[in-house]
């Protein structure tokens, strides 16, 4: 704390009887009663530095003795200062000074020479009329402790005393107030202007007119919360209270006190908690929304598959028959993408979405991804692969990078009516960049910032979930990369994304290539009608299995894994369809025993399970590939006759 200068040290009065006493009194005339009332220490000693007397406080403070008395003061005592004796050096002043009196330096130590007591001191050395010297001082020691714990703490907790000099209008702050601020502290005052330029232009009228008004008869015993500048130029949030040390004559108050303190860190806590609040409401809305929404979309394409699954059986001619079977087909794999989305992002939420990083064809995909989605395309819109390169590799995740790729065009076909929707890739020194283009709506400003967003619907009228493209940021960033749009209502939308450019070996470029199923895939055209053993315990799911490849191979059925095991040990099929879940046996269970005897038979695994834990436990119990419920008709037999093929050639 600073203290203004013109406050009267109560020790000078003392000094200037005792001065006076002795130059016009000799020393019988001092009483013992009145030196040993005072509240400093007092020591005599004469022009050769011999101790004349000594008071009470001064004996008990230097625990001085009788043989003390008629010592010289400089045999037993020093006056340290910046591990200096300066004692001397105060006496060579005192004796070139026109004044009879100096200060001794702050931080000043007076100590005993055999070191067993020191202690901080204020005070002076003083030259009397009568030749003699006075050494009077008061032990700090116990103020300076308690001034350096109030520091600690004050400084730990962030509060910073102040008071205001009603003499010079002006604050006095404690020190650490302008570190802590990383301002010049200066003398440790501001005036009013300088202090209120500080403050935060919304705050600065409500605290001027607060301390007016304490500053008058009006004392306040609210607190205030304002923002200053710190020298960063960066705002803090203080909270303020102050009082007055009772009225002068005419009302005001003697002095006006206070604390401030930084309140930043619980504003930051209530800041985030308000933010988490509001985040927490409106994931609760969205949430709300979505749980509708899904409500909605499911029912969609359910009521036409349930619908017109009825309907079928009563149809009269084959051009109905077609019809309803294509609305049905349509409306299933909408519900399929639907599922697949809910299930992404539950995975998405528990951290468990798998990646499979390896050799991928890009320009392979994107003839595969124009395929799949050209005969979504509304009439009057063309779907165009902007093909550059002559072939790519890259080192990714095939199924999501097509998943992205999937979204992003479905996305584009959902609002383009007319002209052209182009997809394809640039590649980059360290990078490669993808981009799907349409000629569609657009998106509005105010939209693009939510659009990657989970549950955000452009349209509530287009059919989806407002996944899907919150899903393809979230494998983009997986993969290390970005995802952006670039969008003007009514003059469509560019969609770009970014992954590193990791370019695989050659020889995994040779096992790519060679690894990607061929569209004329078909039948082994040997003339025999190869043996397929399907595992599946649950009827309608072997009668589909059944309906899909009953024409085309001699299908067998085991309705658990025991009879699975047996079965192929008796009629030695060409091919296993095998079931995971199954009851007495589950699938892997039966593919390990089978793998025990034979380990060329082609395995492939079917489950509704579709998480990546559950195909790297298929692949460890011995499963040549894995292909996920609902059934896909054209799946299921060019992955049979894949493997059929590829085993026929190494027989």
């Amino acid at each position: 704390m600073h203290t203004s200068s013109k406050l009267p040290n109560p020790n000078d009065r003392q000094d200037r009887v005792l001065q006076t006493g002795c130059a016009c009194y000799g020393k019988d005339r001092f009483s013992d009663r009145f030196m040993d009332a005072m509240l400093t220490g007092v020591i005599f000693f004469d022009e050769d530095g011999v101790i004349l007397r000594a008071n009470a406080l001064a004996r008990d403070d230097l625990r001085m003795t009788e043989d003390s008395i008629g010592c010289r003061f400089s045999d037993l005592f020093s006056v340290i200062c910046n591990n200096k004796n300066i004692l001397y050096a105060l006496f060579a002043r005192l004796d070139v000074s026109e004044t009879p009196q100096i200060q001794l330096p702050p931080s000043s130590v007076l100590r005993c020479n055999d070191k067993k007591v020191q202690f901080f001191v204020r005070g002076s050395i003083s030259r009397l009329e009568c030749g003699h010297y006075l050494l009077s001082f008061r032990n700090i020691m116990d103020e300076i402790t308690r001034e350096q714990i109030l520091s600690l703490v004050l400084a730990r907790t962030k509060i910073f005393p102040w008071f205001y000099d009603m003499e010079r209008n002006r604050m006095l702050i404690d020190a650490h107030w302008f570190s802590y601020l990383g301002i010049p502290e200066g003398d440790c005052t501001l005036l009013n202007e300088e202090f209120f330029g500080r403050v935060h232009p919304d705050e600065r009228e409500m605290l001027s007119v607060a301390l007016s008004q304490q500053l008058s008869d009006h004392e306040i015993h609210d607190s205030f919360a304002y923002r200053l500048l710190r020298g960063d130029g960066t705002w803090e949030w203080f909270s303020e209270q102050s009082m007055y040390l009772g009225p002068a004559e005419d009302g005001s108050p003697y002095r006006v006190v206070g604390v401030c303190q930084s309140i930043q860190d619980h504003k930051t806590i209530e800041d985030n908690l308000r933010a988490a609040r509001d985040k927490a409401q409106e994931s609760d809305r969205l949430k709300t929304a979505f749980l509708a929404n899904m409500s909605h979309e499911i029912r969609t394409p359910l009521n036409a598959i349930v619908g017109f699954s009825k309907l079928l059986a009563e149809v009269e001619t084959e051009q109905e028959k077609q019809q309803f079977a294509e609305i049905i087909d349509s409306n299933s794999e909408l519900l399929l993408q639907l599922i697949n989305d809910i299930l992404d992002i539950s995975k998405i939420e528990a951290g468990t979405l798998e990646f499979n990083y390896k050799p991928v064809n890009l320009n392979e995909l994107c003839r595969a991804q124009q395929e799949i989605h050209k005969s979504r395309v509304k009439e009057g819109v063309e779907l165009v692969f902007d093909e550059k390169y002559d072939s790519v590799f890259l080192t990714a995740d095939q199924n999501r990078l097509s998943q992205v790729f999937t979204n992003l065009i479905t996305n584009a076909i959902k609002f383009t009516s007319s002209g052209q929707i182009l997809f394809g890739f640039n590649v980059r020194e360290e990078q490669i960049d993808f981009y799907v283009s349409d000629t569609g709506i657009g998106i509005p400003k105010e939209k693009q910032a939510s659009i990657f967003d989970r549950f955000v619907k452009l349209n509530d009228f287009a059919a989806g979930t407002g996944l899907g493209l919150a899903i393809s940021r979230m494998i983009i960033e997986k993969m290390e990369g970005t995802i952006r749009v670039e969008s003007e209502q009514g003059a469509g939308t560019i969609f770009r994304f970014s992954i590193p450019y990791v370019q695989p070996a050659e020889e995994e470029e040779t096992e790519a290539s060679a690894a990607i199923p061929s569209p004329e895939d078909g039948q082994p055209d040997d003339g025999r009608v190869r043996t397929i053993l399907a595992a599946e315990d649950i009827d309608s799911n072997y009668l589909l299995i059944e309906a899909f490849i009953g024409k085309k191979f001699n299908l067998l059925r085991a309705h658990n894994g025991e009879e699975a095991v047996q079965m192929w040990h008796d009629a030695q099929p060409d091919a296993v369809l095998m079931d995971l879940k199954m009851p007495r046996m589950d699938g892997f269970e039966a593919t390990r025993q089978i793998r025990a005897v034979s380990k060329s038979v082609p395995i492939i695994a079917m489950s509704a399970f579709a998480f990546g834990d559950d195909r790297d436990k298929a692949a460890a119990a011995g499963c040549n590939d894995f292909i996920t419920k609902p059934l896909s008709q054209s799946v299921l037999l060019k992955t049979l006759n894949r493997f059929l093929n590829r085993k026929r050639s190494s027989d």
